[in-house]
């Protein structure tokens, strides 16, 4: 019983701290650092969807339009409804940054049969992206969130319920087009569906789609890997990773890179 009250005090306690940095984030403006600025001015002043793609058949791949619609609809709906106030309209952008990060654990928490499960989302949250935590507009947040949140629901949810399928249907929707990583959570979410469908009574063709649809976010993520929007960031990348491989004496991150 003692363990069980640390791991749900250390959990409150994690809750709690994430819950007043996004406080203290939405307060002082911190996701208009960087690109966060240019989305807010560009939303306001064309009164749609921010994108920085210009065309679209070639680079629709590049366009993480999932991210975009789950995080700039609630500032499209405040400025069609009369809202002009820059202050204002940042502080809804930030707040729809965070929520959208928060509400998908919060869905963990509620499904998690015991403390130990309810630490993996938690720490994926807090220390998994803990290094861009200053660079919230970046959609990393988003699929790390939305990623949890599906996996309990296919791991924990109840079959029967409604509730859970279309939960399952909006959370994996925005998935298809919203960042880079999706080619690795992709395949993990793909491959759970498919063993969900083996040992299920029921919704088979849910699992299957489901499936389906996370193996192509999981190409498209490729696609973006592949042909970035800006190709300094592919070099960029390479250049770390065999620079990791080749020239540091860094071995965690040498073993990791090799693993992944």
């Amino acid at each position: 019983m003692s363990r069980r009250l640390c791991g749900d005090a250390f959990l409150l306690a994690a809750g709690v701290s994430v819950v007043l940095s996004a406080l203290v984030a939405v307060s002082s403006d911190l996701h208009l650092f960087g690109d966060g600025s240019w989305y807010l001015l560009n939303l306001a002043a064309t009164r749609r969807y921010a994108y920085w793609i210009g065309d679209w058949p070639t680079q629709f791949f590049q366009s993480r339009i999932g991210d975009y619609l789950v995080t700039q609809t609630p500032v499209l709906v405040a400025i069609h409804l009369g809202v002009h106030s820059l202050r204002a309209l940042s502080k809804i952008y930030g707040i729809s940054l965070w929520l959208a990060v928060l509400l998908p654990v919060w869905i963990c928490l509620r499904l998690s049969r015991s403390p130990l499960d309810r630490l993996f989302p938690v720490i994926g949250l807090i220390a998994g992206t803990m290094n861009g935590a200053a660079f919230l507009v970046a959609e990393s947040h988003l699929v790390a969130a939305f990623y949890w949140a599906i996996l309990f629901l296919l791991l924990f949810g109840d079959e029967r319920s409604t509730g859970r399928t279309r939960l399952l249907v909006a959370l994996s929707a925005p998935l298809l087009l919203c960042y880079e990583s999706m080619l690795f959570f992709g395949v993990i979410l793909a491959l759970v569906c498919l063993d969900r469908r083996r040992t299920a009574a029921t919704g088979g063709p849910l699992y299957l789609g489901l499936a389906a649809w996370h193996l192509v976010a999981a190409a498209l993520a490729a696609a973006a890997i592949l042909w970035p929007f800006d190709p300094t960031n592919r070099q960029g990348f390479l250049a770390a990773m065999i620079g990791l491989l080749t020239r540091s004496d860094h071995l965690g991150a040498q073993v990791s890179i090799v693993c992944l």
